[in-house]
């Protein structure tokens, strides 16, 4: 099912490809949607968003999502290195989360790894 990540804090919004799925953290780096991020293992909290709408499209709670947020699980969030969005769904976060820079060898892998050709990105509309 193809769908579209709505990063809302960025304004910035990215197509699912046809494959049907997409690691939020990866595709926010890919197409510059602005999600915040350090370590990218669920380590450190940092890429944690907040599921407005569609968390029916988003990939089941994993072991670092529970012992990183916890409670904050059940209000709504996620973390963007440890969730799949499988269809529409739409996602915030405080901009303060981005006081850290991501560990720069992290931003040069994913900038290696380049585009995937399945993907659409659009900002701001909806």
């Amino acid at each position: 099912m193809a769908g579209r990540i709505y990063f809302k804090t960025s304004g910035r919004k990215i197509e699912i490809g046809p494959e049907g799925e997409a690691h939020i953290l990866r595709t926010s780096i890919r197409y510059e949607g602005g999600l915040p991020y350090r370590c990218a293992g669920g380590r450190c909290g940092t890429c944690r968003v907040y599921v407005e709408e569609g968390m029916d499209n988003i990939s089941p709670v994993g072991k670092a999502e529970i012992d990183r947020l916890g409670d904050m699980l059940k209000e709504g969030y996620r973390l963007g290195c440890q969730t799949y969005a499988y269809g529409d769904c739409t996602l915030t976060w405080d901009p303060e989360q981005s006081k850290l820079p991501p560990l720069p060898k992290l931003r040069e892998f994913w900038e290696k790894r380049g585009a995937n050709t399945g993907y659409k990105s659009q900002v701001g509309g909806t």
